[in-house]
């Protein structure tokens, strides 16, 4: 595959140039030149491989790869992926078992293995961490319906935390890819940022969250992520159109869930459920209740959960009401 840019589609660059470097000489990030969906009976077949086995595939369109389900078992352990089901046609998968109780490692050591080089000195890009969590996601599908919970022809919604937009840019490749998707839920921690942008149409440039640039391009089109790339280069506020507006957020739906909120969420969370989660996980499940209290929708929703509680542990821990030595004995956090 070849890639070009989120502001110029004049040059074409390699699979090793967009692994090697973040950006191209004019700032723009790169992305997939005409990825097309996948056939009906494609998308089938991957829902029928499993986790690992997914991910190789996934990595091998867009990387041109080699990959088997061995070599990412081989590199991230197998049992990485862990689904559950919970109360409210909500199904949470746990992305983060694995030696480091977190999504980032996973990301590296793939990232390490397509680049040929040692996991202890790679720095994935945002390209890669963007692909590898396309990957996963394909993956956390196929679990889900080999494990009889996505029935055939169902659609899911997925709920993410996007103060960063690297999983709701995810999501947005995997339907485009023809992965049942519905409406993808941003939430986010504050009325700042990408919230202002979704709802209002305009934002400050001080702070760009992560692949805003790529979700721009890939609703908006290019001229306008290069405008979008102007624009922060001069430190201006960035505005859209009523009409841009919509365009932005079709298919997308943004809300605010705040510390103070998470921190309740967690407790009820497990008290109703048994189930943990970390603060992100907590502020992607507040997205879920706000979006179908405005709209009164019960689609099944998915959280990705990219982090162990433990990680987190000083924030669990308070919102559970206990110490992180209790935390960490209970839950068995290592």
């Amino acid at each position: 595959m070849l890639y070009v840019t989120t502001r110029s589609s004049r040059d074409a660059f390699t699979v090793s140039r967009v692994l090697r470097e973040s950006s191209a000489p004019e700032g723009g990030l790169f992305v997939p030149f005409r990825l097309v969906p996948l056939a009906p009976e494609r998308g089938r077949e991957l829902l029928d491989m499993g986790f690992a086995r997914c991910c190789a595939e996934i990595l091998n369109l867009f990387f041109g790869s080699k990959l088997s389900a061995w070599d990412v078992d081989f590199c991230v352990g197998k049992n990485l992926c862990k689904t559950t089901v919970m109360n409210h046609r909500i199904a949470i998968a746990e992305l983060w078992h694995n030696q480091q109780k977190d999504f980032d490692w996973v990301v590296t050591r793939l990232s390490a293995r397509l680049k040929d080089t040692a996991p202890e000195v790679d720095v994935p890009n945002d390209l890669v961490r963007l692909i590898v969590r396309i990957a996963a996601l394909v993956g956390v599908f196929s679990e889900l319906h080999r494990s009889g919970v996505l029935e055939e022809g169902q659609v899911l919604d997925v709920s993410v935390a996007s103060d960063d937009f690297s999983q709701a840019c995810a999501a947005w490749y995997c339907r485009y890819l023809g992965l049942p998707i519905g409406t993808i839920l941003c939430a986010c921690s504050s009325i700042a940022g990408s919230w202002d942008l979704m709802n209002y149409g305009q934002m400050r440039t001080d702070q760009i969250p992560a692949d805003l640039e790529r979700l721009i391009y890939l609703t908006l089109g290019q001229e306008e992520a290069a405008r979008f790339g102007a624009v922060c280069a001069s430190g201006r506020p960035y505005t859209l159109s009523e009409t841009q507006t919509e365009t932005l957020r079709n298919g997308l739906f943004s809300a605010v869930v705040g510390p103070r909120r998470i921190s309740d969420i967690i407790p009820s969370v497990y008290r109703t459920n048994s189930t943990l989660l970390d603060p992100l996980s907590a502020q992607a499940y507040g997205g879920i209740q706000d979006y179908r209290a405005k709209t009164g929708e019960v689609r099944p929703t998915l959280i990705l959960a990219e982090k162990s509680p433990g990680r987190c542990a000083d924030a669990v821990a308070k919102a559970m009401g206990m110490s992180v030595k209790q935390l960490m004995g209970q839950f068995h956090l290592d």
